[in-house]
């Protein structure tokens, strides 16, 4: 379970849409991607390690800069950025120099770029393109014919106002499939690849109003590849359950996620289950959808000040071994990264006289109040300070040395009670053990 922090890295991308981690310069911590659409900019965020960050301008003058992912392209071991102008008509692959410096290749002109991810299509040992064309209506893969070309193939050119298409192997038989989300026609798409680039298209849902985003993850954990998707007309964050032979059945997870724009699965609590981090736009929310184990999941607020939430991505960005979430405001043009803290069962419930009678010393039932009704009733889980309530009782220092949890275990079962206070300004009762 956890609490998040947030660490605002720029507010200068108008407009923001993406936000992607990477290590561009090769220095061993990660940085950042984002696009602008307001002002054309693609740039990257250079990390010092100490949540430090400086702009790195990759292309200002891409208009409309919008979808946007990272691919060692080139396969010469360092992180290339690719990127789509829904006005300048172009996808552009971003060459890296290997020390964040990039330079520029059109890949094509086409009407209206709204996704661009890389992977191997044929599997020849290159990655290939996919993407989601919003005016052209169409679905694509570009094969890798050498660097640095590439050959377009339509996979669905009735694809309406086409916003997302990401690889998957759907059905385990080792090839890459496609699933997308069209926003013109409310539908969440399949495309069976038959192992030589032939596509079959299954409507997996045609009444996704406003289809945003679709991707696939084992949210059951039974082996197969589910679908989740985001619906902005309808606010929904839905996740279709795969039975196997090929048929999916629709489960909602939220359905006043307002204007849902982008869905992320992650183990974000370390449990063994993929949960699903969701942005919606209208709300300014990044929520997560802790994954309940039965199908259901409960929902969490990360961060409901986002001003127009339109990215979300999840990393352990401070390699603390904890995942941390990425967010991308739209109408602030805010990137921020919302590192996870640990919460401290103990502490919050030595934080609250009711919490302490009602639960004793047991950590992990305070931590399971706390996700469950402490955050919605705005509860700051830290209040009480196991430091300042040790250091200022010689008696616990001499029973509990350095040992805070004892401490804090004191306060839950004797201190509390006694009239003890972690308040260092209150006059301390002579108390002996």
């Amino acid at each position: 379970m956890a609490i998040f922090e947030k660490r605002v890295v720029d507010t200068t991308m108008a407009a923001a849409h993406f936000v992607l981690p990477a290590d561009f310069d090769a220095d061993g911590d990660l940085d950042l991607l984002a696009t602008s659409e307001a002002t054309g900019t693609v740039a990257w965020f250079e990390h010092d390690g100490q949540f430090n960050f400086v702009k790195r301008t990759i292309d200002a003058d891409l208009a409309a800069a919008y979808p946007a992912s990272v691919a060692d392209l080139d396969a010469d071991s360092d992180f290339d950025v690719l990127a789509g102008g829904y006005k300048a008509d172009r996808y552009v692959w971003y060459r890296n120099d290997g020390l964040g410096g990039f330079s520029p290749i059109d890949i094509d002109r086409r009407n209206g770029p709204h996704s661009i991810v890389a992977d191997d299509v044929d599997r020849d040992g290159d990655l290939d393109l996919i993407t989601a064309t919003q005016k052209a209506n169409s679905i694509s893969w570009y094969e890798n014919v050498g660097d640095p070309a590439f050959s377009e193939h339509t996979i669905d050119s009735g694809s309406i106002k086409a916003k997302s298409a990401l690889p998957v192997d759907i059905d385990g038989d080792g090839d890459i499939d496609i699933v997308s989300a069209s926003y013109g026609d409310d539908i969440v798409a399949l495309y069976r690849n038959d192992g030589a680039e032939n596509f079959t298209k299954q409507i997996i849902d045609g009444a996704a109003d406003g289809a945003y985003y679709a991707l696939a993850a084992d949210l059951d954990g039974d082996g197969d590849q589910d679908v989740v998707s985001a619906s902005r007309l309808n606010d929904t964050i839905a996740w279709y359950r795969n039975d196997g032979p090929g048929g999916f059945a629709r489960l909602p997870i939220d359905t006043d996620a307002q204007g849902a724009r982008a869905v992320f699965a992650a183990d974000l609590d370390g449990d063994g289950r993929l949960d699903v981090l969701a942005a919606s736009v209208d709300d300014d929310t990044i929520a997560w959808h802790r994954n309940n184990g039965d199908g259901s999941f409960t929902k969490f607020v990360v961060d409901d000040t986002v001003d127009g939430a339109y990215g979300v991505y999840v990393v352990d960005f401070d390699r603390d071994g904890m995942l941390d979430v990425l967010s991308a405001g739209r109408d602030d043009g805010t990137i921020a990264v919302h590192r996870q803290l640990a919460i401290n069962g103990l502490q919050y419930i030595a934080s609250y006289p009711d919490l302490i009678r009602a639960l004793g010393a047991n950590a992990e039932a305070g931590v399971q109040h706390y996700f469950l009704y402490g955050a919605q009733e705005h509860r700051p889980p830290d209040d009480f300070d196991e430091r300042q309530y040790l250091a200022k009782y010689p008696d616990l220092q001499a029973a509990f040395g350095n040992d805070t949890e004892a401490a804090t275990r004191h306060f839950i079962t004797n201190g509390s009670a006694e009239g003890r206070t972690d308040d260092p300004l209150s006059a301390a009762a002579d108390f002996l053990l």
